[in-house]
């Protein structure tokens, strides 16, 4: 993570201005490779399978199109790019996005390009020194570069417009707009609100077969182990926890996003949901493996797990909306972090600091529901907000076992008016819910315990 990012650099006739280019590169924190080597054909079109995975590592390219030398051209026809450079150029254009693709005309016009590559958005470099073209080429690729980034309070929202919009991206024969990796990391959310998790997934499954860039695929990662992870999460039963599973999303992520975050800040978001998920797999673990039998790694799950949940934090911090303080999202994921943290430290035995992160995950939670009024968000997302509250207030109550007898039928009574949120975080909230009432003895507990087979009828 923090590494800048992979580029893929086509030449086809100036390998040396290709090595200072990639020099310059590579002094600045990028990773650039050279297509091909210098003793490959320049003519050959198999390149082999090295170049091709370079090409799909790579997250832009730079393309040095210059005619090859006069004692390859043929008098007659007219002049032509090599083979190699036309492949790899094609290749590329298929596989990135037009804005990540940066075309450099060396010594060519762009009225002399040949009409395949007409209408590419190219720069004209004027034949000078190595390192005056290469100076001008790296110089030219830096204030060419360009991050839009969504506003996630946006996406959240306006749900609806945006479901259908990541919908549509899925359809189309063409690479994904460049909003859609950072608009799959924000739609994670509310899509959980709204019982639409598992359509990201598919959507995501679905592009998998088409589109490769390098922030997509991580997107798509996250999204297929947080959707793992929340099936998992819904087991009533804590005993057949599948710690088979667990641990094969754990793995999943505890790889790093290694995307540039210091071109792009926006990225610190996948860091923020890779490690708040890795860190509520390892509490899972680690509570599934307390239940089973105490193996030998069985602390070494909370450990991790605490360690995740204050990077997950970290990273929230160097986020683009941690700047104002007071943006919804900031302060939602704020409050998320926070109730995770404290579930974690509770389990460690530290309930002096758990109580601390759950009356902050409160507070962060209250501040953005008042942000996020009733006529900017959709109800059911507005409900999921308000049960949030609720959840962290029983968690409260949990580690202040005399508070319980007050907090808990005030949540029961709240619950059973927002029934009509009965999808995601309703549904795993009423659970935990009925399972307290009955434990502390609740009169409601057997209304409870009705309403919820109604809604687990409704859900399935």
């Amino acid at each position: 993570m923090g590494n800048k990012e992979s580029i893929f650099i086509v030449w086809g006739a100036n390998s040396k201005l290709a090595e200072a280019v990639s020099l310059k590169l590579k002094e600045l924190g990028y990773k650039p490779q050279v297509g091909g080597t210098t003793n490959l054909d320049a003519h050959d079109f198999f390149l082999g399978g090295t170049v091709i995975k370079q090409m799909n590592l790579a997250l832009r390219a730079i393309v040095l199109a210059q005619w090859p030398p006069e004692d390859e051209q043929s008098p007659t026809a007219p002049l032509q790019f090599r083979p190699n450079l036309m492949f790899e150029f094609g290749y590329l254009a298929a596989r990135l996005r037009p804005a990540f693709l940066h075309l450099f005309l060396i010594g060519i016009k762009r009225t002399d390009l040949p009409s395949d590559v007409l209408g590419i958005r190219a720069h004209e470099i004027a034949l000078a020194s190595i390192p005056a073209m290469s100076e001008t080429i790296v110089n030219t690729f830096l204030n060419e570069l360009q991050y839009p980034h969504v506003k996630p309070s946006e996406v959240l929202i306006k749900w609806h417009y945006w479901h259908q919009w990541i919908l549509s991206q899925a359809d189309l024969k063409e690479p994904p707009d460049h909003r859609f990796a950072e608009v799959i990391i924000h739609a994670i959310q509310p899509a959980f609100y709204t019982g639409d998790l598992h359509k990201l997934v598919d959507v995501c499954k679905q592009m998998e077969r088409t589109w490769s860039t390098p922030d997509v695929d991580v997107a798509r990662r996250l999204v297929s182990a947080i959707g793992k992870y929340n099936t998992v999460a819904d087991s009533e039963d804590p005993t057949k926890i599948p710690l088979g599973e667990l641990r094969s999303i754990a793995n999943s992520l505890s790889v790093g996003t290694e995307l540039d975050t210091s071109t792009n800040a926006a990225y610190w978001w996948f860091e923020v949901l890779r490690t708040d998920y890795l860190a509520l797999t390892e509490l899972l673990l680690f509570l599934g493996q307390g239940l089973k039998s105490k193996a030998n790694n069985h602390n070494e799950h909370i450990v991790r797990a605490e360690q995740s949940i204050s990077a997950s934090f970290d990273a929230l911090q160097r986020s683009p909306e941690a700047k104002s303080g007071d943006d919804p999202m900031y302060l939602l994921w704020c409050g998320y972090i926070m109730r995770n943290w404290g579930r974690i430290l509770k389990e460690s035995g530290n309930t002096n600091l758990a109580i601390e992160k759950i009356t902050k995950a409160i507070n962060y939670r209250e501040r953005a529901a008042a942000a996020l009024s009733a006529d900017d968000i959709e109800r059911g997302i507005q409900l999921q907000l308000e049960i949030e509250i609720l959840l962290a207030k029983l968690d409260l109550a949990e580690l202040s076992p005399n508070d319980m007898s007050k907090v808990l039928p005030n949540v029961i009574k709240q619950l059973l008016e927002k029934q009509e949120a009965w999808v995601g975080l309703w549904f795993r909230a009423f659970t935990h819910t009925e399972k307290l009432a009955r434990r502390y003895r609740q009169p409601s507990a057997e209304l409870l315990k009705k309403r919820l087979h109604t809604a687990g009828k409704m859900k399935s």
